[in-house]
């Protein structure tokens, strides 16, 4: 019920009622409200904020059961909200989140293992809790595995490995992943250089309108670099990336009518494209836009 007011789901948002929907169950020993009840008071929802409320609020969730909360008492400790600051205490609590919690809490304290934000750096450490997410499926684990092995982080050196564990991301179908391992490809980053598998990872995003893949389709046709040069075909996809707003496909578009490369030269369509261009502060067609202008366009 508590979570319908605030979400807004099959009634209007009201966080008030929500609030006093969760404070009912909390009040009746429910992790899950007591969580909830926590965060409204450390978001100001439907109350007044409340540090110390949401620390106690948090260890009581911890108490009945919720996990998820440890996480959340270990970032009170680290900020000193409703507790005194402890870095210490932090990563007690953090480390109970990942032992204890999901592939998130795992990654999450992988990142802190690498940063060495609050805790000694450990990149041996870093990587043995992005593994441990991955294992679990958490995606964003899987790409860091990958990196881990792609640049010797806390392990040694795998080309092998790091391009199993990107294929793996990219594969579950999302778009800046698919477009992520096609520049992986394209410049040999920590994997053996492939510019065909890099064309098939930009193609494989920009069919899902990816505009930085289509703009990258583009070239490739544009330069047969991974596929057989076809310049009609780099026209239409750099039209495609100009279409969604992405500055340098609106330059290539500019290019390829004032050149007439893949469509009929039409100077007013060019300089139309560059300006677009250069409207959003690309400075490559600001300049294509002044030796224009200096022959008279």
């Amino acid at each position: 019920m508590a979570t319908y007011y605030l979400d807004g789901t099959g009634t209007e948002t009201n966080e008030v009622t929500a609030f006093d929907w969760f404070t009912k169950a909390a009040h009746f020993n429910i992790a899950e409200g007591c969580f909830h009840l926590a965060r409204c008071y450390a978001n100001a929802i439907g109350t007044q904020l409340d540090h110390e409320a949401a620390f106690q609020w948090y260890k009581k969730a911890v108490d009945l059961g919720y996990a998820s909360a440890c996480w959340n008492i270990g970032k009170c400790y680290t900020n000193g909200l409703g507790v005194k600051q402890s870095d210490e205490e932090a990563h007690k609590w953090y480390i109970t989140a990942a032992e204890t919690g999901d592939g998130r809490s795992k990654h999450l304290l992988a990142k802190r293992f690498e940063s060495g934000f609050g805790i000694k750096k450990d990149l041996n450490m870093a990587f043995t809790w992005y593994l441990k997410a991955a294992e679990e499926g958490y995606l964003a684990s899987c790409w860091q595995v990958g990196e881990c092995y792609a640049k010797g982080i806390g392990i040694e050196p795998n080309k092998e490995e790091a391009l199993k564990w990107y294929v793996q991301v990219a594969e579950q179908g999302n778009p800046w992943n698919q477009y992520n391992l096609a520049r992986k490809y394209a410049e040999g980053d920590g994997i053996v250089k492939n510019d065909y598998e890099a064309f098939r990872w930009y193609l494989t995003a920009a069919t899902q309108k990816h505009s930085d893949a289509q703009n990258y389709v583009g070239w490739c046709y544009g330069t047969g670099t991974g596929v057989e040069k076809n310049e009609a075909e780099a026209f239409n996809w750099y039209l495609l990336s100009a279409n969604q707003g992405n500055s340098i496909a609106e330059a290539n578009v500019g290019l390829y009518y004032r050149q007439g490369r893949g469509v009929e030269v039409n100077y007013t369509e060019a300089l139309k494209w560059y300006c677009k261009s250069a409207e959003k502060g690309y400075e490559v067609a600001k300049t294509v836009i002044t030796e224009l202008a200096n022959k008279g366009f």
